[in-house]
């Protein structure tokens, strides 16, 4: 179980999470990926014919309901790993606080539910309850959200959220050969991925303008989760992301640039793919968007002043 409370600090606090960079996955069997992934006996097929048995690791998935003062706020499909961090960045992403300090209490029976395959439940309780019940106030019951793209819609982007990015600056700006140092940098730093193939990545680096160092990396079988997971770090680090870049493995929808310019990075990066709502969204939030940065090639999408040689 993990707990946290005003008074003690172990599950979101600055000290434990703060420990070394890239802050990547604590260590446990196949690699460092610890609980996250789970050794099953598979067939193999070869040439078009059953090969052989083999072991393999599977991304274990953990559903976790989020309730707060009563208040089922969602049930997510997460890996069971950094669950404190994906918990505080939810909250932060979907507006139920605006910093860690606002989370009176957090605690997650994470070891039992992993340990007897059941769902989980995260526990929490803020300082204003009030902003729990008009976040709620009218809606229907949250669906399950899913590990892929089965979220609740996106938040808005506004004028509140292009508020939040740092004014344009030599310090936010970027060159080519950081762009790539920085995807093949995430490759390298993601266990959990090299060991299973079967979850997501994200990360924070920076600072601007070389950016190349990640100060942290966390992994998810939702794409989502994992960018909720950096969140969660930085705001429990005290980290400012006013010059960093978040890095993503997975498609770049709109609900990943709303919760990327909610933090306030100037420049969000991924290996893959953006849809036309998340250029849209980037490019009205003052963010860079890069895709495909694969090998010693990338585009980038919108705000393309910061790129510099």
């Amino acid at each position: 179980m993990t707990k946290s409370r005003r008074g003690h600090r172990s599950a979101i606090g600055r000290d434990e999470a703060a420990d070394g960079p890239p802050d990547a996955q604590d260590g446990g069997t196949a690699a460092g990926t610890g609980p996250g992934a789970v050794a099953r006996r598979v067939l193999a097929i070869s040439g078009g014919a059953p090969a052989a048995l083999k072991d393999d690791l599977i991304a274990r998935e953990l559903h976790l309901r989020v309730v707060a003062h009563g208040v089922e706020l969602a049930a997510l499909a997460c890996s069971p790993v950094d669950l404190d961090q994906l918990v505080l960045g939810f909250l932060f992403s979907n507006g139920y606080i605006d910093r860690p300090e606002q989370v009176a209490s957090l605690t997650i029976d994470a070891e039992r539910a992993v340990a007897s395959a059941s769902p989980a439940t995260a526990v929490v309780e803020l300082e204003d309850q009030q902003r729990v019940d008009n976040a709620t106030a009218g809606l229907p019951v949250l669906r399950f959200v899913a590990s892929g793209c089965g979220s609740p819609p996106p938040p808005r982007l506004g004028t509140d959220d292009a508020a939040r990015m740092a004014q344009p600056g030599p310090a936010h700006r970027i060159g080519p050969s950081a762009i790539v140092a920085m995807a093949r940098n995430l490759q390298r730093c993601s266990p959990l991925f090299g060991a299973t193939g079967g979850v997501h990545a994200a990360a924070l680096a920076g600072p601007l303008p070389e950016a190349a160092d990640l100060l942290v990396v966390r992994e998810d079988i939702g794409r989502h989760n994992a960018v909720d997971k950096v969140t969660g770090w930085a705001l429990a680090t005290g980290t400012d992301p006013a010059d960093k870049v978040l890095l993503v493995t997975g498609r770049l929808s709109a609900e990943i640039v709303a919760k990327a310019a909610r933090l306030g990075v100037p420049v969000v990066l991924s290996r893959s793919a953006p849809t036309d709502l998340a250029v849209e969204a980037a490019d009205a939030a003052d963010i860079t968007l890069i895709g495909f940065a694969r090998a010693d090639r990338a585009n980038v999408y919108c705000n393309w002043w910061r790129i510099v040689e």
